[in-house]
């Protein structure tokens, strides 16, 4: 049984949880069992209770990498869960499985380990098996973080585990009924903030905080707890590094991170061209509930490439139809204008990246307008196409649309605007219904506000 108490949803038993979990898609389950991993990975980091010596050094790096990797391709996974990412999740997870916590003076590195490579399974594994590795890593996650927090506050009694089982359970519940990226969004521990024992003056030093070649796990890492993960494309580029090389150590993976991470920088700035005609005069009204706007745009920007991820499932075809390319390049701007949000503090120069990043969305949008010109002109070729018998079963289909325009209609500052794309987006799913039928209920419509 479950109940929704406030924005918790609250499950009587950890078979009703599990039960719960069955229910949901994969990428939710493997975003699931990664946050509760990670709140449990300062038990691998931290260096206090690992034995001295080379050896015990040695083999504390490799776990701390090992098991980073896990968390870092489960992330991705969860909201990029295309073959290559599983592919190196299911690597990461045997490496990490492998990985030994034997030199670790504390047993709950050892869970730890297991809960890191339970939430690469769930993103490797099959959906149906999917639920049974969250709940596995949910299990052993909380069961590892009590063990190491009441050792790091000297306070292993029964209450102190007591509050800090409900801790754990809070936390992990409060991941329930959201999508992915919003769930990446909050911080890891919710409003409720790090637990006792698990907070930074009782962890103590950790690799991520002494090894040069952690740097980038240390503002992964961060980013993670926060809410504030790095960029997608980064991340992915990253879990994709040759298993190979994350055999050979955390020298050889920093050694290529760094070329990764100039590269990637080069490729953003490329893609950087401004679209001054369509940036709005101000941006004050995102920031006046800036963690909504960042959430709503990331809801319809995961929504949106699931909707091609479905789509290429059922038609078997690589390539985007010509007609759709407009909006598939959307989810990019909604999340870069999510990510300027959730990083910065409002100034001046938070203010202009917004203002650039809203113009290369409605520059997208514009583009919306292009596509329905050459739909109406091709309606008869269009709808002979072979993609044309599944279109209309994709989440593509046109309640997207609805999504998209509230987006465009919240982020957009110019009124006349907004409007107008707004009302671009009901003419484009007009279109795409006549193409190939009706997709939503004939109440549904688009409300371009007063």
């Amino acid at each position: 049984m479950r109940a929704r108490v406030g924005d918790v949803v609250e499950f009587e038993s950890e078979e009703a949880f599990e039960a719960w979990l069955k229910e949901q898609s994969q990428e939710v389950c493997v975003a699931i069992a990664t946050r509760a991993a990670s709140r449990a990975w300062p038990n691998v980091t931290g260096i206090r209770f690992w034995k001295t010596g080379e050896d015990a050094r040695k083999a504390h790096r490799i776990l701390a990498l090992l098991t980073g990797w896990a968390l870092l391709t489960a992330a991705v996974a969860a909201v990029r869960p295309t073959p290559e990412v599983k592919s190196a999740a299911s690597a990461a997870r045997f490496a990490a499985s492998a990985a030994s916590a034997a030199s670790a003076a504390f047993a709950s590195a050892s869970a730890a380990r297991f809960a890191s490579a339970s939430a690469a399974s769930a993103s490797a594994a099959s959906a149906a098996s999917a639920a049974r590795f969250a709940a596995a890593a949910a299990s052993a996650a909380s069961a590892s973080a009590a063990r190491f927090a009441a050792a790091a506050a000297s306070a292993a009694s029964a209450a102190f585990f007591a509050r800090f089982a409900a801790s754990a359970a809070s936390a992990i519940y409060s991941d329930a009924g959201l999508d992915p990226e919003t769930l990446f969004a909050l911080p890891v521990w919710h409003e409720a903030g790090t637990p006792e024992g698990l907070r930074l003056k009782h962890v103590g030093d950790t690799l991520l905080d002494t090894d040069p070649a952690f740097a980038f796990f240390a503002r992964w890492y961060r980013g993670m707890v926060e809410g504030k993960p790095l960029p997608w494309d980064l991340q992915e580029r990253v879990a994709l590094i040759d298993p190979k090389i994350w055999e050979q150590g955390p020298e050889a993976v920093a050694a290529e991170i760094e070329k990764i991470v100039p590269e990637w920088r080069k490729e953003q700035a490329a893609n950087a061209n401004r679209a001054p005609e369509f940036e709005p005069p101000s941006v004050q009204h995102l920031f006046e509930a800036p963690r909504a706007v960042s959430a709503g745009a990331i809801s319809v920007a995961y929504s949106i490439t699931q909707g091609f991820e479905a789509f290429r499932a059922e038609t078997g075809l690589n390539e985007t139809p010509e007609t759709l390319v407009p909006l598939e390049a959307v989810p990019l701007h909604l999340r870069r204008i999510a990510d300027i949000l959730r990083e910065g503090d409002r100034s001046p120069e938070i203010e202009q990246q917004l203002r650039e990043e809203i113009g290369r969305l409605n520059k997208r949008i514009e583009e919306l307008t292009a596509a329905l010109d050459a739909a109406n002109k091709q309606v008869t070729d269009l709808s002979g196409q072979k993609w044309k018998k599944v279109a209309a079963g994709t989440a593509i289909a046109w309640g997207v649309v609805g999504t998209l325009a509230t987006a465009v209609w919240t982020v957009s500052g110019d009124e006349v605007g907004a409007r107008q794309r707004v009302e671009t987006l009901q003419e484009y799913r007009n279109v795409f219904q006549e193409l190939y039928g009706e997709t939503m209920g004939p109440d549904y419509c688009i409300d371009p506000g007063p």
